[in-house]
């Protein structure tokens, strides 16, 4: 259709790209280009012309080959009617066998046959660590430096101190809203350590230790907590409502799961100006029932965003428990279904969280594509 009126204003090599790209990387135009060709017509090589009927018909588009044939106005000898008859007899063999629909790779069946999701097996679950502290498999050693590990574990010691104090001031009536990370420190504290400083965050209610392990105070925390002079947001948001604009920490929204289209938005942006960031948004499993998750999940798949969707499931969300949540092997099983690069670690694990993080943020990065992690954890 854009083409038709200008078709001798074509040139050649573009047309032949378009050819080579169908051959080569499977690119399927529809009709346009047959419609390109007026003014090249004598200058297309057999070869070429073979490739792109070969390119088209082993994707199933019969009228595209056609279409070639037509506007090439091809001088063809019975060489190449041979090619042409060998092209469709060949496509005619390959539907038998395989369905062609668009979006879809999939295999014919005669059997009426519902699937049964018991049948399938689960995701397993990586980790690092036994129970007993060590390491399971050596190649699977982070190999971190003595005083990362000890800057880690500070970290995680810390905060869970702080939400001692904290939470017995919300159970005092001193601050009005407290949400604590017993038993899911490492988490939030092994993917913090796991991403860059500059890549973006937006977080949910239990992930405060990404936050002090960029370096936000005591006093930063308790002030915003308090709602006093000194908060940077003046007082304006519920207690553990953080954010930094100088620790790459977007302000947590009230409202479950609002963050992860927002998340999904900011990656888009991060890969159209090619800086190599990337994005990582905390949600629990209990939000993963809202639409926003769904919507979040299709968005960033089919726009290849670099962005890592890391859940806490600690089995209760904040009042439900799992088995009221949701059907299913959890929310890994939600990664593949949308077409996303999935795992599902040990949350409890430090450093099967800190590989799987820093893994997951290179692949996205590199690949421009999003990640699901399912941390298994308990509070």
């Amino acid at each position: 259709q854009p083409v038709t009126e200008n078709r001798r204003k074509v040139p050649l090599d573009l047309f032949q790209r378009c050819l080579r790209q169908i051959y080569e990387e499977q690119v399927y135009f529809g009709p346009v280009p047959a419609l390109l060709v007026t003014e090249t017509r004598s200058k297309v090589t057999p070869d070429l012309f073979h490739a792109a009927c070969d390119g088209g018909y082993q994707k199933g588009c019969q009228p595209l080959v056609s279409g070639f044939a037509l506007a090439l106005d091809y001088s063809a000898d019975d060489r190449d009617i041979k090619h042409l008859s060998s092209a469709r007899a060949s496509i005619t063999l390959a539907t038998d066998d395989k369905p062609m629909f668009p979006g879809f790779s999939a295999q014919w069946t005669d059997k009426l046959h519902f699937i049964d999701p018991t049948l399938y097996g689960t995701i397993p679950v990586y980790r690092v660590l036994d129970y007993g502290g060590n390491i399971i498999n050596s190649s699977e050693d982070p190999k971190l430096d003595q005083s990362k590990v000890v800057e880690i574990y500070h970290c995680m010691t810390l905060l869970n101190s702080m939400d001692r104090i904290l939470y017995e001031c919300q159970r005092q009536g001193r601050i009005s809203f407290y949400m604590t990370h017993y038993g899911e420190e490492a988490t939030a504290v092994g993917s913090a350590a796991a991403i860059n400083p500059d890549d973006l965050v937006f977080a949910q209610y239990r992930e405060t230790g990404v936050l002090m392990w960029r370096g936000y105070t005591l006093d930063q925390f308790i002030n915003q907590c308090f709602g006093n002079c000194e908060d940077e947001g003046k007082g304006r948001m519920m207690p553990i409502h953080y954010g930094s604009k100088a620790n790459n920490f977007v302000t947590i929204s009230s409202p479950l799961t609002v963050q992860l289209p927002q998340a999904v938005g900011a990656a888009y942006s991060f890969k159209m100006a090619k800086n190599g960031r990337c994005v990582i948004t905390y949600f629990g499993e209990g939000a993963a029932s809202e639409g926003d998750a769904h919507a979040a999940f299709n968005f960033a798949s089919t726009l290849d965003c670099p962005v890592l969707f890391f859940c806490r499931n600690n089995g209760y969300a904040i009042s439900t428990p799992s088995h009221e949540q949701y059907r299913g092997d959890g929310i890994a099983a939600h990664g593949p279904a949308y077409g996303m690069t999935t795992i599902r670690v040990d949350g409890n694990d430090i450093f099967a969280v800190y590989n799987a993080t820093k893994a997951a943020r290179e692949f996205a990065v590199k690949e421009n594509r999003p990640v699901l992690i399912e941390a298994l954890t308990y509070r």
